[in-house]
């Protein structure tokens, strides 16, 4: 991977003003706004032929983890909700979206649009996902308590 593809890619976050830091070579760390979790970071990686994208979204679910698991792989099944983002699981269960996008043609619109596409993923997936795999406690009228 080349310096190139590294200022360009540091170059474009500036450019969509996302809040960034630099880690090692060819790798970043993304904080990406959205309103169900405040943020997500995202870690990016430049990769000889891709960027890799790995966010984490939640930690394995106390409960109903097969519901929760289905929720994913059907939501994933929307192409147009997930774009390039897939759903994923560790070895702990906790639960992760990926991405991965060619260098090649790579640009300011295409990352904004992947990161945007990000934040509304986990705005329409989260809060069902937590509702279903953990016990959330509620205020008076069923309100989440802070």
């Amino acid at each position: 991977m080349s310096t190139d593809v590294q200022r360009a890619i540091g170059a474009a976050l500036e450019e969509i003003g996302a809040v960034h830091q630099a880690g090692g070579p060819g790798t970043w760390r993304v904080e990406v706004p959205c309103v169900a979790r405040r943020s997500v970071t995202v870690g990016m990686a430049a990769r000889e032929r891709t960027l890799a994208l790995q966010a984490f979204l939640m930690r394995a679910p106390d409960r109903r983890r097969a519901l929760v698991h289905e929720r994913l792989l059907r939501k994933q099944m929307d192409a147009d909700a997930t774009g390039p983002w897939r759903f994923a699981i560790d070895e702990h269960g906790d639960v992760y979206v990926l991405a991965s996008l060619p260098l090649a043609g790579l640009d300011t619109a295409v990352l904004d649009g992947v990161l945007g596409t990000l934040s509304g993923l986990v705005d329409a997936v989260f809060p069902g996902l937590m509702n279903t795999g953990f016990v959330v406690p509620t205020g008076p009228g069923g309100a989440p308590t802070a």
